[in-house]
């Protein structure tokens, strides 16, 4: 009964809006169109985020945004200004620091002591105009780089496509919040694949149709406006995120153009259920934000592991990742340049171990795929083929480029020459991205990696090293009492590292170095291996200072630890 109320609500709203404004919808009945809402109903459904109230900055007319409550304090960056910013002083009376970005005009037209203009246009395409520039690239110039929650506010007349086609996911989250505005989307299935891309670091918690556009049709009940939607998301795992059944447009919107009425969407819930959307997976139960009380001393080693709480529901990161060949070619092109940013100053690990352990002609396993990553420095690097293996399913459009399931990894019975898991295994186990609990879900991992390696085999590992400690439910990072489990039945040959040390970092902290690995048969093969290599012949705790470059060092404090407590006796 109370839906029937609803619909015949959401039909009325539609008839005023029909009778009021000079633009008739077209009806299309293509089955094209209809499976083209359905998808984008279900990416842009919006949620609720627990504890946390939607506002409005700026007025209620055009260049105003509704948005979670960003509280007070931070950075943001606003990329196209006009001569009209009202939402940017907003959110400078906050106390945020604003980059505003526009070519189009010699100065901001908001003066705040908070607010610092740049002119030029962000874009991300081969051919870039002199006034024209790339935002990673400007995160880093402006010193933003480390920043985590960042505000971004994005009104660029279409070229928002190919800045987040091209963003990758470690960019995408450092925003906390994103309120985009979506140019000329019609039926292109290429946009709509990159609001699925969204989707997995980012949830949609606002939707409002911008009544500048002037076409609309009539799709299964459904009103569409194909040429201008305005988004705001906000990041998943910082919000419990439930589905918003409230109808759109709400209170807090406003028609952009004033004189002509505002542009009714209606309920998703129903909109979902008249294009026979499945939703069953968006009710899956959210991550646990505690430790289960039986699994405690299991995940802790008998407490020989620190808890702290750093806690994710990251179960849509990985959803409908998507790598198209102009992705592959942008990546390639930023390795060249020296402009991937994916994994920070720490790719350079990546980079050195693959020019001394070279992957040219090889086949390459990748475990974890959420975007151009390890695959594409591989292929970079001269692999022959690459198969990334994960939960959800990607899809790759590189021809050397294969994406499989875990089950169907296995029924390849296949053999790789090398592996790669970077900033991957330390989070299996902990249900962070929808997987089982499982204390011993990371040595399982490594337990699995070894299977599809040939004899000769190496495996990439990064994985955070420093003092024992469970951030839950985000990561492990090894230390004396995980790392020597972690790696039990492999042999470190290398380790690279931008750090100088990684042992004494604070508990908690992120030091990530690449460790090169090789499948061994004993403990003792492991020693004996170790010291014939660098001609030791000592005792263990004395390893790290008879080493004498950099990497050597941190390679013999990870053998220091690994080997004091595997070993029961001496060799």
């Amino acid at each position: 009964m109370l839906n029937d109320k609803r619909r015949l609500y959401a039909a009325q709203q539609k008839k005023i809006f029909i009778s009021a404004s000079p633009y008739k919808p077209e009806v299309v009945d293509a089955q094209s169109a209809k499976a083209f809402i359905g998808r984008l109903l279900l990416a842009i459904r919006p949620y609720d985020a627990a504890g946390v109230q939607k506002i409005r900055l700026g007025p209620y007319r055009d260049g105003g945004y509704v948005m979670l409550d960003p509280g007070r304090g931070g950075v943001a960056y606003s990329l196209g200004i006009s001569t009209y910013a009202p939402y940017d002083m907003d959110l400078a009376e906050r106390g945020f620091k604003v980059h505003q970005y526009d070519a189009s005009i010699a100065n901001t037209p908001t003066p705040h002591p908070n607010i610092l203009f740049h002119p030029y246009f962000i874009m991300d395409r081969e051919e870039m105009p002199g006034n024209a520039r790339r935002l990673p690239h400007e995160l880093t110039a402006n010193g933003d780089w480390d920043e985590k929650d960042i505000i971004l506010q994005i009104d660029v007349e279409g070229a928002e496509w190919e800045i987040f086609a091209s963003m990758d996911v470690m960019t995408l989250q450092k925003f906390r919040q994103i309120i985009m505005e979506c140019h000329g989307l019609q039926f292109d299935t290429e946009k709509l694949g990159i609001l699925e891309k969204l989707r997995a670091t980012h949830t949609p918690v606002h939707v409002h149709y911008n009544n500048h556009g002037r076409t609309f049709q009539y799709i299964n009940k459904f009103l569409y406006n194909p040429n201008l939607l305005e988004i705001s998301y906000a990041r998943n795992g910082d919000y419990t995120f439930t589905p918003c059944n409230e109808y759109f447009p709400t209170p807090l919107d406003a028609a952009n153009v004033r004189d002509k009425p505002d542009v009714p969407i209606g309920f998703f819930d129903i909109l979902l259920e008249d294009f026979n959307v499945s939703i069953g997976a968006e009710q899956s139960l959210p991550p646990s934000q505690n430790i289960p009380e039986a699994l405690y001393n299991s995940f802790t080693m008998n407490e020989k592991i620190i808890v702290k709480n750093l806690y994710f529901d990251g179960r849509t990161f990985g959803n409908n990742v998507h790598n198209s060949k102009r992705d592959y070619e942008r990546v390639f092109k930023s390795i060249e340049d020296n402009s991937f940013k994916y994994y920070g100053d720490e790719v350079k690990e990546i980079y050195d171990a693959m020019d001394d352990y070279s992957v040219s002609d090889k086949r390459v396993l990748v475990w974890g795929l959420a975007g151009c990553n390890c695959e594409a420095i591989a292929l970079w690097k001269g692999a022959a083929e690459v198969y990334v293996v994960d939960y959800n399913k990607p899809t790759c459009d590189h021809e050397a480029v294969h994406a499989v399931t875990h089950d169907e990894l296995q029924n390849l019975n296949m053999q790789f020459d090398y592996a790669i898991s970077f900033s991957s295994f330390e989070h299996d186990g902990l249900g962070r991205y929808g997987d089982p609990i499982n204390p011993d879900g990371d040595l399982r991992a490594m337990q699995e990696a070894g299977k599809y390696l040939n004899d000769n085999g190496i495996l990439f590992l990064g994985v955070p090293l420093g003092p024992d400690c469970l951030c839950w439910n985000a990561h492990r990072i090894y230390g004396p009492a995980r790392l020597p489990l972690l790696l039990r039945g492999w042999l470190p040959l290398d380790v690279y590292s931008i750090y100088p040390r990684v042992f004494d970092a604070a508990l908690g902290e992120v030091r990530q170095p690449l460790l090169v690995l090789k499948k061994c048969d004993s403990d003792n093969q492991y020693a004996s291996q170790f010291i014939k290599r660098f001609k030791f012949n000592l005792s263990y705790a004395g390893i790290a200072q008879a080493c004498r470059t950099k990497n050597e060092k941190i390679l013999g404090q990870i053998l220091e630890c690994i080997l004091i407590n595997r070993l029961d006796s001496p060799l």
